[in-house]
């Protein structure tokens, strides 16, 4: 998780790994304050059209899996791309117990 520096205002002016002096306050990766810093387009109110492609990215995660568990299809019926992607970010996942769909799925660092 991101920690932030922000000025008076609460713009985020420095973003760090780990917490340090001034920069204590933690953040999900995915907060439009983030992504406004990074210089990321953020659509929508405070990053709402952002927050729901993530939502629906850990659906669709889901719902693999649940295809997969019922025998409907089998993982290596996937690409090779998809099959790469989708184990790169559960084994993200595992790393990160929280399971969080803006940490996993904007990793920043």
């Amino acid at each position: 998780m991101p920690y932030i520096r922000t000025d008076n205002s609460g713009n985020v002016i420095s973003l760090h790994r780990d917490p340090s002096g001034d920069a204590a306050e933690p953040v999900a990766a995915g907060d439009p304050r983030v992504a406004e810093f990074l210089g990321r387009e953020v659509v929508g109110p405070n990053g709402e059209f952002l927050s729901l492609d993530l939502d629906l990215i850990r659906v669709l995660e889901d719902l693999v899996d649940v295809l997969i568990e019922r025998n409907v299809i089998t993982f290596t019926d996937l690409p090779a791309a998809a099959q790469e992607k989708i184990f790169r970010r559960r084994s993200k996942r595992e790393r990160h117990a929280d399971g969080g769909i803006l940490v996993d799925s904007l990793r920043l660092f």
